[in-house]
């Protein structure tokens, strides 16, 4: 698949793969931003965020503590139940199950140029795993082979940094390091008289 959307809370966010980059679009009630983020600018750190409506959670705090007060308290203690007697303890309960089914959960992706979101949802995993598959797949063609006319130590410092970065298996590593102390052994040693 070359492109993925989810939409929830009348967010909505889209992933497309293209050879090059990732066009991420997120879309709400207020904006509509296209970001064209090339591979190799995307960062392997995820980080969590959650985009909530704060004023509502509080209010409904607010609302359940006054009806605890006002409204339960004395219900419990004068032992007279009336439910003509509720309005703030039951309009907070609701409130806060608003709140709560309105949150929307994020995965993001650090860029060079926007914070990648995905939503946390049942698509969540195979999005996340294919926007790294895609990356690793690009910087490993773009980079991932032994370029000899370069320092060889040179190197050797990307293969490290690509190993690290998890474009490059163990395996890939050994390999590529293999072939450039190969090179390196057949290499003629200078004489340091022969620079006189």
């Amino acid at each position: 698949m070359d492109s993925f959307k989810q939409s929830k809370n009348r967010i909505t966010v889209t992933h497309e793969f293209n050879e090059e980059e990732l066009v991420f679009t997120f879309k709400d009630r207020t904006s509509n931003q296209t970001h064209y983020v090339p591979y190799t600018e995307i960062k392997t750190n995820t980080n969590s965020f959650t985009e909530e409506n704060t004023w509502l959670r509080n209010v409904s705090f607010i609302w359940i503590g006054i009806g605890a007060y006002f409204e339960l308290l004395p219900a419990i203690t004068q032992g007279v139940f009336s439910p003509k007697q509720f309005l703030w303890f039951p309009i907070g309960i609701v409130c806060f199950i608003v709140y709560f089914f309105t949150r929307t959960e994020f995965s993001t992706i650090d860029s060079g140029r926007c914070n990648i979101l995905v939503i946390k949802d049942a698509q969540h995993d195979v999005i996340i795993d294919s926007i790294f598959d895609r990356r690793n797949k690009f910087l490993k063609a773009k980079y991932g082979e032994v370029n000899f006319e370069n320092d060889l130590e040179n190197e050797i410092a990307r293969f490290n940094y690509m190993l690290k970065d998890k474009i490059l298996t163990q395996t890939e590593y050994d390999e590529r390091v293999k072939d450039i102390e190969k090179r390196k052994n057949e290499m003629p040693i200078k004489s340091p008289l022969s620079m006189l």
